[in-house]
C-alpha cells in the first residue's frame, strides 16, 4: 500500500468517527464537551479503528516506516481539520441564518 492510499484512509476513517460522534445519537453531547479535539483525536482510538479497519502491516517502501508511525503522525493534523470544518458549518448556518432576518426585516 502506498502512504497517500493510506493517508486518503486516514482521512475517511477519522470523517467516519466525527460523523459518529455528530450523529443525532451524540451530537449533543459532543457539541456540549469541553474538548472535541481531544474526543476525536483520542489517537489510541483512532489508531486501533484504523487497524481493525486497514492493513497497517508493512512499512513505507520510501521511508522505511510502519504504518502505525505514519499513522500517528498523520491522525492528529486529519482531526484538527475536519473538527474546523465542522465547527465551520456550525458557525455558517447560524450567521446565514441571522443574515437572512436581518434581510427579511429590511425588506419589509
Amino acid at each position: 500500500m502506498w502512504p497517500t492510499d493510506l493517508l486518503v484512509n486516514f482521512v475517511v476513517q477519522c470523517i467516519i468517527t466525527l460523523k459518529c460522534l455528530v450523529s443525532q445519537k451524540h451530537v449533543k453531547e459532543f457539541n456540549l464537551a469541553k474538548n472535541q479535539h481531544a474526543i476525536l483525536s483520542g489517537l489510541l482510538f483512532l489508531l486501533q479503528r484504523c487497524m481493525t479497519v486497514l492493513d497497517m502491516s508493512s512499512k513505507c517502501s520510501g521511508c522505511g516506516m510502519t504504518m502505525t508511525d505514519i499513522a500517528k503522525m498523520c491522525i492528529r493534523p486529519v482531526c484538527n481539520i475536519s473538527l474546523n470544518n465542522y465547527t465551520k458549518t456550525l458557525t455558517d448556518g447560524c450567521t446565514k441564518s441571522k443574515s437572512l432576518k436581518k434581510l427579511s426585516t429590511l425588506t419589509k
